[in-house]
């Protein structure tokens, strides 16, 4: 994946997860996927 936004749209509202915060407040956030979610994309 080259761009961010061949994935998701500005204005999308995503469920993250806050994986870390560094040491000058930065956050490394991970997308929370949902168990229906991931089943419809193992089934496809």
């Amino acid at each position: 994946m080259e761009n961010v936004e061949d994935v998701v749209s500005v204005g999308q509202k995503l469920q993250v997860e806050i994986s870390d915060i560094d040491d000058r407040g930065k956050l490394s956030l991970v997308p929370v996927i949902e168990e229906s979610e991931e089943k419809t994309s193992e089934q496809n």
